[in-house]
């Protein structure tokens, strides 16, 4: 889980940009401080709104830069509670496939 701040501009009425910073990546077996950064395209659809993005997961680590192709979509429940699902491929700035599959699923506050 990462800790972090996103924001989202709409261009039109359906699709809009979003760019996210987190610091922390919370583990199961500890904390690491690092600094993750994203951006991403979705279309609203009414209450879905599937997206594309591409993460980079950590800037501060040295080796190859490594980055997630992100394909995903929210849902928003009401206004104040969403949830989403997301499918990432890692690649490594060299071109490998070193990182796994991940799924994601969240929840979201809206305030």
């Amino acid at each position: 889980m990462v800790l972090g701040v996103q924001y989202s501009m709409e261009v039109t009425d359906e699709f809009a940009f979003g760019a996210q910073v987190g610091l922390l990546n919370l583990v199961t077996e500890n904390v690491d401080v690092g600094l993750h950064l994203g951006i991403e395209a979705g279309y609203n659809l009414g209450m879905a709104t599937p997206y594309l993005g591409l993460e980079f997961p950590d800037l501060l680590a040295e080796g190859d830069l490594k980055m997630e192709l992100l394909l995903g979509s929210t849902f928003e429940i009401n206004e104040m509670f969403g949830a989403g699902v997301e499918l990432g491929l890692g690649v490594a700035g060299n071109g490998d496939l070193d990182m796994p599959i991940n799924l994601k699923i969240s929840f979201s506050f809206n305030f």
